[in-house]
């Protein structure tokens, strides 16, 4: 008889899969989504151990397109990443708060006034 040690190795990388997903800013300006939230179906032989987002929160900063990284990592520590695009929308209106003022002509009967000089703290 013999013994024999079989040592097995998983050194085949998961298969990231990532989809582009659109989120909306919140009445403070901040949005975010999640990683499982931009996984498309990643798979690995071995099962998947995590999912990472390499940016998470955006704000009024972030508005349109921004690139994002998937890190897809399995059970034995390999890992693969794929490319999304998470796009974020401003879609709440602002307030508009005016205040009357009080403008004088001019001579030839013109006057002018700013936005500025009628906003009342507008948001």
């Amino acid at each position: 008889t013999a013994n024999a040690v079989v040592t097995v190795v998983d050194e085949i990388d998961p298969t990231a899969l990532a989809q582009n997903v659109t989120i909306y800013l919140d009445a403070d300006g901040n949005a975010s989504t999640t990683a499982e939230a931009v996984d498309n179906g990643s798979t690995d032989n071995c099962g998947i151990q995590s999912l990472a987002l390499d940016i998470e929160a955006f704000t009024c900063a972030n508005v349109g397109a921004n690139d994002v990284v998937l890190t897809v990592t399995d059970v034995n520590g390999n890992s693969s990443t794929a490319s999304a695009v998470v796009t974020v929308v401003d879609d709440i209106d602002p307030t508009a708060l005016a205040q009357n003022v009080t403008i004088y002509l001019d001579a030839d009967g013109n006057a002018s006034v700013t936005a500025e000089a009628v906003d009342n703290g507008s948001t």
